[in-house]
């Protein structure tokens, strides 16, 4: 999605793709932000009180070389003010649209309720421009392939139909790790276009290779884990291998800390883009690995990916001593 500039514009980028919400939101901020100038005409925000809106939103900014850019992240007042601030909602928007005149105001938000006051005016407001970027829903695959695909091409990564499907089969409506996915491919097969093949044959979900994986972590390794450890790395694919080592690590990282924080079993799996059914069994093989025991693996991973970049060490050697240790 091409963001269009206004002059004096309110900004609001919301929904649940955060991948598309921040590219765009970047692509914006590097056409309105004079570099140059530095904190001067460019002020952010992050999860705000309704006082420090205001009181941004009504500073002078030096103004020279174009208009100052307020930015605002993460501000919950969008979709949920609290009580004591809902009476100061005529204040603020006469301050929007007063400034909306002097100033570039962007929004970064998960929601904007527009059935609320403020919602409702800052749709109606002719300064005011929705970027709205939503994660397609679980069953609808093809709108999913087709973000992907669109994604993939403005990288400049040749990606078939046939391996985008795939790619959504296996990981889930989310971009993010899509295009993640889609980047190391790209990187591995040095092809001109990505291919299903490419996707069975080089992606982190390769089964067999998930399952060295999940002994590993486990602490299960077998004779038949060790062989076929030995054979993913004679076919000369240690950098596939730690890229699934460092994707199902941080992947059993996220879902335990989104039961410590108090998330539910339906929004993890929503968050994951899986069903949750998948996410029980997961979080039963690693039951027995606590946050702080994934965290130091997520350390280990980083520190063998740099000794791995260096190219001071056989990639293969490192590798097979991380398993064994």
């Amino acid at each position: 999605m091409e963001i269009g500039v206004l002059s004096m514009a309110i900004h609001v980028f919301y929904g649940t793709d955060e991948y598309r919400k921040e590219r765009a939101f970047r692509a914006l901020r590097k056409q309105v932000v004079n570099s140059e100038l530095g904190a001067l005409t460019h002020h952010v925000l992050d999860d705000p009180s309704f006082s420090q809106l205001l009181e941004t939103l009504n500073t002078s900014f030096f103004a020279l070389g174009g208009l100052p850019v307020v930015e605002v992240h993460h501000w919950q007042g969008l979709y949920d003010l609290k009580e004591d601030d809902k009476a100061r909602v005529p204040e603020l928007i006469e301050a929007l649209e007063a400034q909306a005149e002097q100033k570039d105001i962007i929004f970064l938000s998960t929601k904007l309720d527009v059935r609320m006051k403020l919602g409702k005016w800052i749709k109606s407001h002719k300064a005011s421009q929705l970027h709205v970027f939503d994660t397609p829903a679980f069953w609808d695959a093809e709108k999913a392939v087709h973000l992907l695909m669109e994604e993939c091409q403005l990288l400049e990564i040749r990606l078939s139909r046939d391996a985008a499907f795939l790619l959504v089969e296996f990981m889930g409506n989310d971009l993010r790790p899509l295009i993640n996915e889609c980047e190391k491919l790209h990187a591995f097969t040095n092809a001109q276009v990505i291919e299903a093949h490419h996707v069975r044959s080089f992606s982190v979900l390769d089964a067999q290779t998930f399952s060295v994986v999940d002994a590993w972590l486990q602490k299960r390794l077998t004779h038949r884990s060790m062989h076929d450890l030995n054979a993913l790395l004679v076919n000369d694919a240690p950098i596939k291998f730690l890229a699934l080592l460092s994707s199902r690590v941080n992947y059993y990282y996220r879902i335990k800390r989104g039961l410590a924080v108090g998330q539910s079993l339906d929004e993890i799996a929503q968050v994951e883009g899986k069903k949750v059914f998948p996410i029980q069994k997961d979080l039963e093989k690693v039951r027995g690995l606590s946050l702080a025991n994934l965290e130091v693996l997520k350390r280990r991973l980083l520190e063998v990916e740099f000794r791995l970049k260096s190219g001071e060490d056989n990639p293969a050697l490192v590798l097979e001593q991380l398993m064994l240790t």
